[in-house]
């Protein structure tokens, strides 16, 4: 109990100033936002969303930490491009503006790799936060790429059972 004890003190101290531990120089958990903390011999990994800290891992020996996210994350990215090679439709949900930017590279990649893809973009149906828009989607240049759809809603988050049919039709491709 006392090596985790000491673990979870540690990850309760990531509520104030979580930024002081560093994040990873690899990548892609570098780009990722992926955080590093050493506890005795394990490495605790987490990200800062807002101000919530989320812990992905904790891992033992962090010789081959980065070996180790990849293994685990490969077999996942493949069952991806598995279905992405299959499919015959893709529907992006847009989270934030900021972020609308590197949807648009990922779809322009998604696309170089599989040009049978009908893209769909889901955005929000009106301003909440800074949620992403049909605007934002235009001013990007995603609607030269796919297809942009609203949710139909102004509310945080996208609920299924009220979106409309032709942003819930691609879903059950």
């Amino acid at each position: 109990m006392g090596q985790y004890n000491r673990i979870a003190n540690a990850i309760l101290t990531l509520e104030s100033f979580p930024d002081r531990y560093g994040l990873f120089e690899c990548e892609p958990e570098h780009s990722l936002g992926i955080h590093k903390m050493v506890v005795d011999n394990y490495l605790v990994c987490y990200v800062i969303d807002l101000e919530v800290v989320t812990v992905t891992d904790v891992l033992y020996g962090a010789s081959d930490v980065h070996k180790r996210l990849l293994e685990r994350d490969t077999p996942v990215y493949e069952a991806f491009l598995r279905e992405c090679e299959k499919g015959s439709s893709f529907l992006l949900v847009c989270d934030n503006c900021g972020e609308i930017v590197l949807d648009k590279l990922m779809i322009e990649q998604l696309l170089k790799r599989f040009p049978q893809l009908k893209v769909k973009v889901l955005v929000r149906g009106r301003e909440v936060l800074n949620d992403a828009t049909k605007k934002d989607a235009d001013y990007v240049g995603l609607d030269k790429m796919a297809e942009i759809i609203s949710n139909g809603d102004a509310v945080a988050g996208t609920i299924y059972d009220m979106m409309p049919q032709d942003a819930s039709t691609p879903n059950n491709n």
